[in-house]
């Protein structure tokens, strides 16, 4: 039996994720142990395409390019890239069909650098994902030349949204979408009274001088979660609330230095509800601007056509140039 070895990487390392989809994922796992795998062909439909003036150029099903031929060949000049980020973010492509965000990444490069491409839109429809997807993401990002804006089409929550930060806006396809889940979380599926029962016993011996290793994971596996938090989740949340703040410098309602000086107090009774950066998810109509009444996740809310003419406005309009 050959095992993907993305099925290993699901199975350890920290999560930026909605819970929902976390126990999803779980169930995929569990349902695919012990069973052959088979890599399965990605859908068309996560495929990149272009729009020029409303006509779409996208591969056919079953289309093949030729080595080194690039979908944006056959675009005309001043096209929009159209690249799709749906499902589960990892870092590696998985076994089930989403490519990893390295693929997603090199996707990006490779319309930003094309004569034929103006700008480009990441199409999001993700609850997030482990940690190390992200940052295939924010490289691409802070690499691109021209304008990239993100559209959740849904769903954009935790590491998608945490990546999503890193392009020139951000709009929801519809007031429906859900939009937030900032935060960091980790979970342990405990499975050795399961396999004491079938008599097999789990025996850890560590070296006089190793006295930490594994200490967070191990002491969270026995049902205390104390250093993991305080020694894992909480510096990578501590980073994930500040560079989303200093993304989206001056459109948030809320303050990510306020919001952290009051949790290090121990004052979270006195934090709103609604902060952003609690992990809260919100309907698409409380993320729009601030003069909007919104929390200032979203530029707005748009169609894919809108947000396509957009990115062409944009791209006309301005030079994009991140260091």
């Amino acid at each position: 039996m050959q095992l993907n070895p993305s099925l290993f990487t699901l199975l350890q390392g920290v999560w930026l994720i909605e819970p929902t989809w976390a126990m999803q994922m779980l169930n995929i796992i569990n349902s695919v142990q012990g069973k052959e795998i088979e890599q399965s062909p990605e859908p068309i439909i996560n495929l990149p395409s272009a729009s020029f003036k409303g006509n779409l150029h996208a591969r056919a099903a079953g289309e093949e390019l030729a080595p080194g031929e690039s979908i944006y060949d056959r675009v005309p000049k001043g096209s929009i890239a159209l690249i799709p980020l749906r499902g589960g973010m990892t870092k590696y492509s998985q076994f089930c069909g989403p490519v990893g965000t390295t693929v997603i990444a090199d996707r990006m490069l490779e319309a930003d650098r094309h004569k034929n491409i103006a700008g480009t839109v990441i199409i999001d429809e993700s609850g997030g994902g482990q940690l190390d997807a992200i940052y295939p993401m924010v490289h691409a990002h802070q690499r691109n030349t021209k304008v990239t804006n993100h559209l959740c089409d849904s769903l954009s929550a935790s590491a998608n949204l945490i990546a999503a930060s890193y392009g020139n806006k951000i709009f929801a396809s519809n007031p429906d979408c859900r939009i937030g889940s900032l935060g960091v979380m980790a979970m342990f599926e405990d499975r050795e009274k399961f396999y004491e029962e079938k008599g097999i016993l789990f025996r850890s011996y560590y070296s006089d001088y190793s006295f930490n290793k594994n200490k967070n994971e191990m002491e969270a596996i026995k049902g205390d979660g104390t250093l993991l938090v305080n020694n894992v989740l909480n510096k990578y949340a501590r980073r994930y609330i500040s560079e989303v703040a200093k993304n989206r410098s001056g459109l948030l309602r809320d303050s990510a230095e306020t919001f952290l000086s009051m949790v290090d107090a121990g004052k979270k009774d006195k934090i709103s509800s609604d902060n952003i950066f609690t992990g809260q998810m919100f309907m698409a109509e409380q993320c729009l601007p601030q003069e909007k009444g919104g929390n200032g996740l979203i530029d707005g809310i748009a169609s894919l056509d809108e947000v396509i003419d957009i990115t062409a406005h944009m791209a006309k309009n301005s030079v994009t140039i991140k260091l």
